[in-house]
């Protein structure tokens, strides 16, 4: 339950965790003036066994190689007409299969799709309900320059979920972590840069947290080890993991300008649309001078250590 005294960390921390937002703006429902974000409550009827996921056991422990070959080219269809198949070769060794598994699982179980009008109706309604207190970058969520890019972040979980629409019934949190565990285990470097993305998404709520905190520190140390595997082998999504790491809520020391240097290192071999360029310049207007400055003299470090590792593969 939300109420107006919400507030959403802000900075370059948002444009990394926009996903994370989409999915919650995407699952707003409005009964009666209340406002709930359905993404956070468990469906009725979820069938976790009707396609079964691999053992724990069987991607726990990290594989040494840090191989990114699939057997063969994945299969093209909507992911539910091809999802047996990946299931399948993902058996059978092929980490692309794996991780596209995991990825997909991991983010579309609580994305919902809506038409356009729909999806900017309701950020003018969050805009109106939430006032200032729902930012991104300092922006509020009906700024153009916020609008353009969670339209953006639209688009790319569109595409990313496209054809999902049994996974409610087919699938739990619980098959994400482990299939991407899976990858893990045959060597995906994104995977392991990724992994912290979905360790934790099956305990929805805080007491679930407690409830499992054995294995919450299990899986947060985990994070912490795959992460720094993964950028050791030239991986640029661990570069992304550690700007993350480093944020609110992240399974490191919360550090703004660290964050910013590596998030600075990431945006340097990755590539982002020109709203979410305005969404991190927006994001940096929150920084002091003298902090860009020490983020960016430790971007430079980050970014030649990483390019050592990358030629080292």
């Amino acid at each position: 339950m939300l109420d107006g005294s919400t507030h959403l960390e802000t900075g370059t921390g948002d444009i990394m965790r926009m996903k994370r937002l989409l999915a919650a703006i995407a699952g707003i429902a409005i009964v009666g003036g209340i406002w709930l974000l359905a993404h956070d409550t468990q469906l009725p009827g979820r069938r976790a066994d009707a396609h079964a996921r691999p053992a724990e056991s069987a991607g726990a422990a990290p594989g040494k190689g840090v191989q990114r070959q699939s057997v063969a080219t994945l299969p093209e269809g909507p992911f539910d007409s091809v999802r047996a198949e990946l299931e399948s070769r993902a058996r059978a060794g092929d980490a692309e299969a794996a991780y596209r598994l995991g990825n997909v699982l991991g983010h579309c179980l609580s994305y919902e799709r809506m038409p356009m009008g729909a999806f900017i109706a309701i950020i003018a309604q969050a805009a109106a309900y939430f006032g200032d207190a729902f930012q991104l970058a300092g922006r509020p969520i009906d700024s153009d320059i916020t609008v353009d890019a969670l339209l953006d972040a639209r688009q790319e979980m569109d595409e990313l979920c496209k054809g999902t629409e049994d996974l409610a019934e087919t699938a739990g949190a619980a098959d994400a972590h482990a299939w991407m565990l899976r990858a893990v285990a045959l060597g995906h470097t994104t995977a392991m840069a990724h992994y912290p993305d979905h360790a934790f998404t099956e305990f929805k709520t805080h007491a679930e947290l407690l409830d499992n905190a054995d294995e919450v520190a299990r899986r947060r140390d985990r994070a912490k080890t795959l992460i720094g595997r993964a950028l050791k082998a030239g991986e640029p999504e661990a570069l992304y993991a550690y700007a993350t790491a480093h944020g609110p809520d992240g399974i490191l020391q919360d550090d703004p300008v660290r964050m910013l240097a590596y998030w600075s290192a990431y945006r340097q071999v990755s590539t982002a649309s020109e709203a979410m360029g305005k969404l991190e310049a927006a994001g940096r207007e929150r920084f002091s001078p003298a902090q860009i400055r020490e983020a960016e003299l430790m971007s430079s470090r980050i970014l030649g250590a990483f390019h050592r590792s990358g030629e080292g593969r």
